[in-house]
């Protein structure tokens, strides 16, 4: 990942996305939109999947798109990529790499 890239993925996920933490030793990377394309240019940069989120979903809603990341390999290297751009978040990532093996 080009520092472009980790640069972009790190305001995303500072601004639309999460750092969740699932148990002991599992942590995934969310990213949330109403625009597809700003959903799929992060799955692609962080070589997760993308798909349609329908949680919660009130009728008056426009549809949400979800990119996502599950991968304890994948999600180590995205987040050494992506911390010396995170604010928000640099906090959660820090753990969420202490965390995984």
């Amino acid at each position: 990942m080009n520092q472009t890239s980790a640069a972009w993925l790190a305001a995303a996920i500072d601004g639309e996305g999460s750092i969740v933490f699932e148990n002991k030793r599992s942590v995934r990377l969310v990213v949330y939109n109403t625009d597809t394309m700003f959903t799929r240019k992060a799955a692609r940069i962080m070589g997760g999947q993308h798909r349609f989120h329908n949680s919660g979903r009130k009728p008056t809603w426009r549809r949400c798109w979800k990119a996502s990341l599950y991968r304890a390999v994948l999600v180590r290297r995205v987040l050494r990529a992506i911390l010396p751009h995170l604010t928000v978040k640099a906090s959660l990532a820090r753990r969420a790499l202490r965390r995984l093996p």
